[in-house]
Protein backbone atom coordinates (compact mmCIF):
# COMPACT_ATOMS: atom_id res chain seq x y z
CA UNK A 1 0.00 0.00 0.00
CA UNK A 2 0.94 3.61 -0.80
CA UNK A 3 -0.26 6.30 0.80
CA UNK A 4 0.94 10.04 -0.13
CA UNK A 5 0.06 13.14 2.29
CA UNK A 6 0.91 16.92 1.80
CA UNK A 7 1.28 18.36 5.33
CA UNK A 8 -0.74 21.26 4.93
CA UNK A 9 -3.64 18.57 4.44
CA UNK A 10 -3.10 17.45 8.53
CA UNK A 11 -6.07 19.00 10.32
CA UNK A 12 -4.88 18.72 13.91
CA UNK A 13 -2.89 22.41 13.46
CA UNK A 14 -0.95 21.68 16.54
CA UNK A 15 0.72 18.05 15.10
CA UNK A 16 1.62 19.93 11.68
CA UNK A 17 3.20 22.83 13.52
CA UNK A 18 5.14 20.77 16.15
CA UNK A 19 5.96 17.31 14.67
CA UNK A 20 6.86 18.22 10.79
CA UNK A 21 6.85 22.55 10.86
CA UNK A 22 10.44 22.40 12.95
CA UNK A 23 12.25 20.13 9.96
CA UNK A 24 10.40 21.99 7.07
CA UNK A 25 8.55 18.96 6.07
CA UNK A 26 6.03 19.50 3.35
CA UNK A 27 4.78 16.30 2.43
CA UNK A 28 5.40 12.40 3.25
CA UNK A 29 5.04 9.27 1.49
CA UNK A 30 3.77 5.62 3.41
CA UNK A 31 4.42 2.58 1.62
CA UNK A 32 3.58 -0.37 3.79
CA UNK A 33 3.12 -4.31 3.59
CA UNK A 34 1.45 -6.87 5.89
CA UNK A 35 2.63 -10.50 5.34
CA UNK A 36 2.63 -13.52 7.93
CA UNK A 37 5.45 -13.09 9.25
CA UNK A 38 5.57 -9.21 9.50
CA UNK A 39 4.65 -5.78 8.81
CA UNK A 40 7.04 -3.22 7.14
CA UNK A 41 6.52 0.28 6.75
CA UNK A 42 8.65 3.10 4.86
CA UNK A 43 8.31 6.77 5.44
CA UNK A 44 9.64 9.05 2.99
CA UNK A 45 9.28 12.78 3.81
CA UNK A 46 10.01 15.45 1.69
CA UNK A 47 11.28 18.98 2.55
CA UNK A 48 10.00 22.71 1.46
CA UNK A 49 13.66 22.65 0.28
CA UNK A 50 13.45 19.72 -2.53
CA UNK A 51 10.04 20.73 -3.57
CA UNK A 52 7.04 18.27 -4.22
CA UNK A 53 7.11 14.60 -5.06
CA UNK A 54 6.47 14.84 -8.85
CA UNK A 55 3.10 12.59 -10.25
CA UNK A 56 6.01 10.36 -11.58
CA UNK A 57 8.26 10.07 -8.56
CA UNK A 58 4.86 8.71 -7.26
CA UNK A 59 4.55 6.34 -9.80
CA UNK A 60 8.02 5.12 -9.66
CA UNK A 61 7.68 4.57 -5.61
CA UNK A 62 4.41 2.74 -6.76
CA UNK A 63 6.31 0.49 -9.19
CA UNK A 64 9.09 0.09 -6.53
CA UNK A 65 7.13 -0.48 -3.56
CA UNK A 66 7.66 -4.05 -3.23
CA UNK A 67 11.29 -4.07 -3.64
CA UNK A 68 11.75 -0.80 -1.42
CA UNK A 69 9.55 -2.96 1.03
CA UNK A 70 11.84 -5.86 0.51
CA UNK A 71 15.12 -4.29 0.88
CA UNK A 72 13.53 -2.63 4.45
CA UNK A 73 12.49 -5.55 5.73
CA UNK A 74 15.86 -7.52 4.70
CA UNK A 75 17.68 -4.45 6.66
CA UNK A 76 15.85 -5.11 9.49
CA UNK A 77 16.08 -8.35 9.72
CA UNK A 78 20.23 -7.74 9.56
CA UNK A 79 20.30 -5.02 12.15
CA UNK A 80 18.39 -7.25 14.70
CA UNK A 81 21.28 -9.63 13.94
CA UNK A 82 21.37 -13.21 15.61
CA UNK A 83 19.78 -13.76 18.98
CA UNK A 84 22.52 -13.90 21.38
CA UNK A 85 22.32 -17.48 22.28
CA UNK A 86 24.26 -16.54 25.69
CA UNK A 87 20.77 -14.73 26.72
CA UNK A 88 19.24 -18.12 26.36
CA UNK A 89 21.34 -19.47 29.38
CA UNK A 90 21.47 -16.48 31.97
CA UNK A 91 18.08 -15.94 33.36
CA UNK A 92 16.92 -19.39 35.40
CA UNK A 93 13.27 -18.09 34.98
CA UNK A 94 13.60 -17.28 31.23
CA UNK A 95 14.93 -21.08 30.93
CA UNK A 96 12.11 -22.22 32.98
CA UNK A 97 9.63 -20.53 30.55
CA UNK A 98 11.27 -21.34 27.77
CA UNK A 99 11.27 -24.69 28.84
CA UNK A 100 7.62 -25.01 30.35
CA UNK A 101 6.10 -23.55 26.79
CA UNK A 102 7.86 -25.91 24.47
CA UNK A 103 7.38 -29.15 26.49
CA UNK A 104 3.77 -29.57 27.69
CA UNK A 105 4.68 -32.82 28.04
CA UNK A 106 7.29 -32.83 31.15
CA UNK A 107 6.08 -32.73 34.63
CA UNK A 108 6.37 -29.41 36.48
CA UNK A 109 8.98 -30.65 38.75
CA UNK A 110 10.97 -32.10 35.56
CA UNK A 111 11.00 -28.66 34.03
CA UNK A 112 11.93 -26.98 36.85
CA UNK A 113 15.38 -29.90 37.44
CA UNK A 114 15.91 -29.57 33.37
CA UNK A 115 15.99 -25.46 33.58
CA UNK A 116 18.60 -26.09 36.66
CA UNK A 117 20.61 -28.70 34.84
CA UNK A 118 20.39 -26.03 31.84
CA UNK A 119 21.28 -22.73 34.29
CA UNK A 120 24.27 -24.73 35.51
CA UNK A 121 23.41 -26.60 38.47
CA UNK A 122 24.62 -29.79 39.74
CA UNK A 123 22.54 -32.29 41.37
CA UNK A 124 23.13 -31.31 44.96
CA UNK A 125 22.45 -27.58 44.12
CA UNK A 126 18.89 -28.44 42.36
CA UNK A 127 17.70 -30.58 45.56
CA UNK A 128 18.46 -27.35 47.74
CA UNK A 129 17.10 -25.33 45.43
CA UNK A 130 13.65 -26.84 45.15
CA UNK A 131 13.30 -28.51 48.64
CA UNK A 132 13.74 -32.23 47.43
CA UNK A 133 16.55 -35.03 47.78
CA UNK A 134 19.54 -34.98 45.59
CA UNK A 135 17.75 -38.71 44.98
CA UNK A 136 14.52 -36.82 43.74
CA UNK A 137 16.21 -34.31 41.42
CA UNK A 138 18.12 -37.28 39.70
CA UNK A 139 15.00 -38.98 39.48
CA UNK A 140 13.16 -36.06 37.88
CA UNK A 141 16.11 -35.29 35.35
CA UNK A 142 16.19 -39.17 34.12
CA UNK A 143 12.37 -38.96 33.93
CA UNK A 144 12.82 -35.84 31.66
CA UNK A 145 15.52 -37.09 29.70
CA UNK A 146 13.50 -40.02 28.86
CA UNK A 147 10.25 -38.13 27.99
CA UNK A 148 12.71 -35.91 25.70
CA UNK A 149 14.56 -38.98 24.00
CA UNK A 150 17.65 -37.68 25.39
CA UNK A 151 20.54 -39.33 27.20
CA UNK A 152 23.11 -36.53 28.36
CA UNK A 153 23.18 -32.79 29.43
CA UNK A 154 24.55 -32.30 25.98
CA UNK A 155 21.73 -33.51 24.06
CA UNK A 156 19.15 -31.61 27.00
CA UNK A 157 21.54 -28.17 26.00
CA UNK A 158 21.10 -28.99 22.29
CA UNK A 159 17.62 -29.28 22.35
CA UNK A 160 16.67 -26.32 24.50
CA UNK A 161 18.81 -24.09 22.16
CA UNK A 162 16.76 -25.37 19.06
CA UNK A 163 13.38 -24.91 21.15
CA UNK A 164 14.59 -21.11 22.42
CA UNK A 165 16.01 -20.51 18.79
CA UNK A 166 12.14 -21.63 17.51
CA UNK A 167 10.70 -19.73 20.39
CA UNK A 168 12.48 -16.66 19.23
CA UNK A 169 12.24 -16.50 16.12
CA UNK A 170 8.59 -17.08 16.52
CA UNK A 171 7.99 -13.74 18.73
CA UNK A 172 10.40 -11.94 16.50
CA UNK A 173 8.72 -12.90 13.09
CA UNK A 174 4.87 -12.48 15.19
CA UNK A 175 3.61 -15.90 14.41
CA UNK A 176 3.20 -17.00 18.29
Amino acid sequence: MLAHMEIGEIAHDEMREKVYGPHGVRERVVISSRSRKQTTIVSLINTHKRGAFSDDHLSALERMADNIIAMAAKHAEMRMGPHDASSALTSLPAIEACVAICTPRLARREAEVCARILYGMTSLGIALDLGIGEESAMTYRKRAYSRLGIGSQRELLLWYLNQWAKQNTASYTGLQ
